[in-house]
Parts: structure tokens; C-alpha cells; sequence
């Protein structure tokens, strides 16, 4: 793995999917003036017989060729990005989370090669966004990448110590783009406000429209001052399933953002219900950022 922090990581397999995230990988590299790295795992198969190379030779060319092709097409595409090729044998999500240590950014499509079909989110983007150590975007099918004259890019916000490097990711990119940035919140519950013989329980629809204003104000301060060119909207939704109403937003939106992991999940779900819901079926880019170590925070 080379030892750089500075640089932008796309995962490509050949599939379709990887193509479309990779056009993506290569204009944030090209946004940032960084290199891009293509990095392809394969699988070699094994020589049952006893003391023989657990690998066979050459296994590697076909996927060296694929990379190569790749990477002469984005270099024509993007005079003056530094494309690295990097085929590596083993899994591709052990491969793509081990190169998230030192990346800025991890894209990959949401479903490659070998994948069942019944399975919307491929098992490599699924395991990256749950494990990766820097943000990963995960491209989804038949929503190809856009352009920064595209649509605005929403952020999940919530009252969790997770939502704060997603919201500076957001920022980054609505700057980038330069389009507006949608802080939305999703929230449920109504506070109780009076509890009588007649009424058991009242509620405050008021109070809690309220709170979750105040929600989104203060999970964007002082980014909102530190980018003065984004437009920021408030976007407070009642609703019960926050990762539906999110996959709804995205529909218009061309990048959606959220933290690792929000407010209520359980401990043991690294992605989160609504990271998972939104790498299964957002109609948009999604981007998975998490608080990374001081050690590794690189970004710029």
C-alpha cells in the first residue's frame, strides 16, 4: 500500500458500477490536486497439488490489463491527474478498508462483479462503509456520478457526536460544487407538554418543529460562517423511518451525506439502519463518513 494520506481511492472490478464510480473518483482527485489511485483485487485460484505456489502465474494479467485500459482512459480524460495502478490479490473489501488508512477518500460502485443479483448492495461497498477509516462514496446503479453544476447535497444531521465530521465533509463538497447544502433532520417524537384528567398526554408539535430547528442550527455552526458561499437550508421532517425519508431526499439531491452512526443505533452496528438503508437504495451518490483517528485526519 503506498504511504500516502493524500490521495483519492477508487475500487474498480471492471463491473459497470466501478466504471461509474470511478468518473467520480477522478473529479474529486482533480478537485482536490491530488493523485488517484486505482486499486483492483483479485481472487487467484488455487493448484490443489501438494507444495505447489498456493497461486497460478500470470492469474494477475487479466485484471493489470483491465486497470491499465482504465487508467489510460481517465488520464486522457483529466490532463494532468496522476493515475496510480494497483492490483492487489486478495479480497476486495479487506483490500479497500487496509488502503482507507491512509486515503482521503474511498469511492467504489455499489454493486461489482459477482454479486448476487438479489443483492442491491454488493458485499464490498457494504463492509467498506461499515469499516473504512476515511469517507467513502458509494456510486449506485443507474445514478451516475454528478457533475458539480449538479444537484445540491443534503446532509443528515442528528444531535450525535458521529454527525459532525459528515457535516464538514457536506460543506467541503456543496463548496466544491458549488450548489446549495440541505441540512435535514429527521425526528419522531413529540415532547410532552401537559399531562391532565382530560388530556393523559398533550403533545407540542410547535415545540418539537422547534427543536429540531434548533438541531440543524447548531449542527452547522460555524461551518455556515467558515463557507459563506454555501447556501444552507433547514429541511426538519416528521417521520417515522428516517432512512426512507432520506432515500425520498435523494431523490433530487446529487450527493447525500451521514455519519457512521447516528443517534439510537445499536453499539455493535458500525454503519448504522440508516447508513445501511441508504447504501441499499439511495437514488444519488451517498457518502459514509465517520470520525477518524487525529493520527490519520488529513483532510484539507
Amino acid at each position: 500500500m503506498t504511504d500516502t494520506s493524500r490521495r483519492v481511492v477508487a475500487g474498480i472490478d471492471g463491473s459497470p458500477d466501478s466504471f461509474a464510480a470511478l468518473d467520480l473518483a477522478a473529479e474529486e482527485a482533480r478537485a482536490r490536486g491530488v493523485p488517484l489511485h486505482l486499486v483492483c483485487a483479485y481472487v487467484s485460484p488455487l493448484l490443489y497439488i501438494p507444495y505447489s505456489p498456493p497461486v497460478i502465474p500470470g492469474a494477475d494479467e487479466p485484471a493489470r490489463k483491465m486497470v491499465h485500459d482504465t487508467a489510460e482512459r481517465i488520464r486522457l480524460e483529466n490532463p494532468g491527474l496522476t493515475v496510480v495502478e494497483n492490483v492487489v490479490q486478495g479480497g476486495g473489501a479487506a483490500i479497500l478498508v487496509d488502503e482507507s488508512h491512509t486515503a482521503d477518500l474511498v469511492v467504489v460502485g455499489c454493486r461489482g462483479r459477482g454479486g448476487f443479483t438479489g443483492l442491491l448492495a454488493g458485499s464490498v461497498s457494504a463492509q467498506l462503509a461499515a469499516h473504512a477509516s476515511c469517507p467513502v462514496i458509494v456510486v449506485r446503479p443507474a445514478h451516475p456520478a454528478v457533475r458539480p453544476e449538479g444537484g445540491h447535497v443534503v446532509v443528515g444531521v442528528d444531535a450525535s457526536p458521529e454527525c459532525g465530521p459528515a457535516v464538514e465533509f457536506a460543506f467541503i463538497e456543496a463548496a466544491r460544487r458549488r450548489v446549495p447544502l440541505t441540512a435535514a433532520h429527521v425526528w419522531s417524537h413529540l415532547p410532552v407538554t401537559a399531562m391532565t384528567a382530560d388530556a393523559p398526554i398533550s403533545y407540542s408539535y410547535a415545540q418539537a418543529h422547534e427543536d429540531a430547528e434548533r438541531v440543524i442550527a447548531e449542527s452547522v455552526a460555524g461551518w455556515a460562517e467558515k463557507y459563506p458561499d454555501v447556501e444552507v437550508l433547514a429541511s426538519p421532517i416528521l417521520a417515522e423511518d428516517a432512512g426512507a425519508e432520506l432515500v425520498a431526499v435523494s431523490e433530487h439531491a446529487g450527493l447525500l451525506v451521514v455519519g457512521s452512526r447516528g443517534r439510537g443505533e445499536l453499539a455493535g452496528m458500525v454503519l448504522g439502519s440508516v447508513g445501511y438503508t441508504l447504501v441499499h437504495h439511495a437514488l444519488c451518490p451517498v457518502a459514509i463518513v465517520r470520525r477518524r483517528p487525529a493520527r490519520n485526519q488529513t483532510r484539507g
